[in-house]
């Protein structure tokens, strides 16, 4: 099944807000169309309330149960922020469709790095989770991919992924990737 394809205004909402403010200033100089001008600084208002409230989630986290808490979009949000922290672009997929478990792609200096965010009470990570994802990574020929988890993984999960380019981030490394 096709992944769904996004909208303009939902990417513009995922874009850092400069982006829309820029678009706003250039619609409104260079094409003198004050209308779209407002469209784009009413997107760029969207995606900095965002941002904002994404930063906001990120510092109030006080651990595990606060993270389970929260709803698994939310809980991709907030990984997203934590990789934006470290100087990633992050793309988030978007549901309505198949996204062969990717919830996020991470790219710096060239590279990308596809994020798998499992928020998970108590049960280890098994292994088909790794591995499906280790398809998509070769599938997709990104560098590497990252398992997000809130539990831990099990020993053949763990096992699995030393051969392989894929980062077992379990909840003790996910609360230091918060901090």
């Amino acid at each position: 099944m096709a992944q769904r394809k996004s909208s303009v205004i939902e990417n513009l909402i995922l874009c850092p807000w400069w982006i829309s403010l820029a678009l706003a200033i250039f619609s409104y100089g260079a094409l003198h169309a004050p209308l779209i001008s407002l469209c784009l600084l009413c997107l760029a208002t969207l995606s900095a309330l965002r941002t904002s409230v994404n930063s906001r989630m990120l510092q109030q986290q006080a651990g595990l149960d606060s993270l389970c808490r929260l709803s698994w979009k939310q809980f991709e949000d907030l990984v997203g922020q934590a990789y934006r922290r470290q100087g990633y672009v992050v793309k988030e997929m978007l549901g309505g469709g198949t996204d062969e478990g990717v919830d996020l792609i991470l790219t710096r200096n060239g590279e990308t790095t596809l994020v798998q965010c499992k928020r998970w009470r108590g049960l280890p990570v098994p292994v088909g989770i790794a591995r499906l994802l280790y398809g998509v990574l070769m599938d997709r020929k990104a560098a590497a991919a990252k398992l997000v988890a809130t539990s831990q993984f099990t020993p053949e999960a763990i096992g699995f992924a030393k051969g392989t380019p894929i980062e077992l981030v379990d909840a003790e490394a996910l609360l230091e990737l918060l901090a």
